[in-house]
């Protein structure tokens, strides 16, 4: 009966009426009308059989991956910005309650270190931050071409980009401003200025102590002397020449006090909070395909597959695929990885999202030449770059040689710490110590005549009891 309604439709309950009342006429009919759809849907069927076979097939594998679906949210998560500025707001509650870090099998690569400080004294790191493991021999490379396709489908976000890689990304990490330049590296900068000119730059007016010129183009600078004290400053930082105040021959050329800089390793930077975020995503950006190509890698597969699942990728994010394909293409090389692959798209669009986000905030560009000045005292830079922006509470600080990257939280009414506090504690005066000078000069004073009175005083001599030995039977006298 539930046949015979669902062939005739909506007409289904007359017709089962008709079968009540004249049965003998109305079941050849209805039988022949059933015959009919039984062979069409018959037919049917065995065509989409071919079609759901290789659905099958092609999704099997997929299907049987439970945790791909579970393991790639929480990747997800990990990079929310929520989650990126809860770790550097709260680094030291979980540098001293590890327990309280989210932790989970498919971050646990990718999940920063905490510290209380850092014992070395050349990175004045004696505060709360957290550290990340990244070096220029990473793939920047892949990561540069990925952002690149995101940005193609607007001009104006593409040249964005292009000036963010070439005056940021690339200096801060040691990287070739364009990668389509054979070697790596562009052609050497023309010599604008010389040693002895007065220039204005975005962090003020100088003069130009010499002329730094490495084996790259982002290396190339000048030393300059400011009223604060003397800093490095890249070519792109110079605004003009200013006329000469004072004769060339007043300016101590050969005095370039080089101990107020830090070494050539380390730069740091205070930045924005947009800032921060758009440096977090980017450097899991580059960690997630380290560790994409090293399973490709490891499972020995084809030497071509780790490019061919990057030129998968790209496809993806230039929407040439969708991110089925995608992950089909993946599982030819991994077996139950694939949540690392997968989890790169949605990094690829916050990383873009964040570098729109920075770019429109406009303070990068000055903030980091601030950083370029590579002043050993890091309060002079750090009260520079709070005259930029009250909203520079943050510090990034990178070490070449140690391939890591540094970020803490500072707000404005938190003192910047330069000094080991351990070694203050160590070295901490005495109580006596601690008196005012006036204190200290008033008891010498009154000590001093005491001591000499004592001096002038001879001592009395000992009094000894004299005994008289008297005989034992001496008669007495009358």
């Amino acid at each position: 009966i539930g046949a015979i309604a669902r062939v005739y439709g909506d007409s289904g309950e007359e017709v089962l009426q008709h079968l009540m009342r004249n049965p003998l006429v109305v079941v050849p009919i209805v039988y022949k009308r059933l015959k009919e759809k039984d062979d069409e849907w018959r037919k049917v069927k065995k065509e989409l059989d071919k079609e759901w076979k290789k659905t099958v097939s092609e999704n099997i594998t997929g299907s049987l991956d439970i945790k791909c679906f579970v393991y790639k949210r929480e990747i997800e998560q990990s990079f929310a910005a929520e989650r990126l500025l809860e770790e550097c707001h709260k680094a030291k509650s979980f540098a001293k309650h590890p327990s309280k870090i989210q932790r989970h099998p498919a971050t646990n690569m990718i999940l920063p270190d905490f510290h209380l400080m850092n014992p070395d004294p050349s990175l004045a790191l004696f505060q709360p931050h957290l550290s990340v493991l990244v070096s220029k021999n990473m793939p920047h490379k892949h990561a540069y071409d990925l952002l690149n396709a995101y940005f193609a489908k607007s001009s104006s976000d593409k040249e964005t980009f292009s000036k963010i890689w070439a005056d940021f990304i690339a200096p801060w990490f040691g990287l070739p401003l364009r990668w389509e330049e054979s070697g790596g590296t562009a052609a050497s900068s023309t010599v604008k200025f010389t040693p002895g000119q007065r220039v204005r730059t975005t962090v003020g007016d100088g003069v130009i102590l010499s002329v730094v010129e490495g084996k790259t183009a982002d290396s190339f600078r000048y030393l300059v002397k400011f009223p604060f004290g003397v800093g490095y400053v890249k070519p792109s930082a110079v605004a003009h020449l200013l006329p000469t105040s004072h004769p060339t021959s007043e300016v101590d050329i050969g005095s370039d006090d080089k101990s107020q800089l830090m070494q050539d390793d380390i730069q740091v930077i205070f930045g924005t909070e947009k800032i921060y975020v758009f440096m977090r995503l980017y450097i899991l950006l580059v960690t997630m395909l380290y560790q994409a190509k090293d399973i490709v890698d490891r499972k020995n597969v084809s030497e071509s597959g780790y490019t061919e699942v990057m030129s998968s990728l790209k496809a993806l994010i230039k929407g040439k695929a969708d991110a089925k394909d995608f992950e089909a293409e993946c599982r030819k090389y991994v077996d139950n990885d694939v949540y690392n692959f997968v989890a790169i798209p949605p990094l690829v669009e916050s990383c873009a999202g964040a570098l729109v986000k920075m770019a429109k905030e406009g303070m990068l560009e000055t903030l980091y030449h601030c950083s370029q000045l590579k002043l050993k005292d890091l309060n002079q830079q750090r009260n520079l770059s709070l005259d930029l922006t009250y909203e520079a509470i943050y510090r990034f600080q990178i070490q070449s040689s140690a391939s890591q990257v540094f970020f803490s939280y500072l707000p404005v009414d938190v003192e910047l710490i330069l000094t080991n506090p351990l070694d203050a504690k160590v070295s901490e005066p005495s109580a006596s110590d601690k008196w005012p000078a006036e204190v200290k000069r008033s008891l010498e004073n009154e000590a001093v005549p005491k001591v000499n009175n004592l001096m002038s005083i001879e001592p009395e001599p000992k009094r000894v009891k004299a005994e008289v030995n008297k005989p034992e039977n001496e008669p007495m006298k009358e």
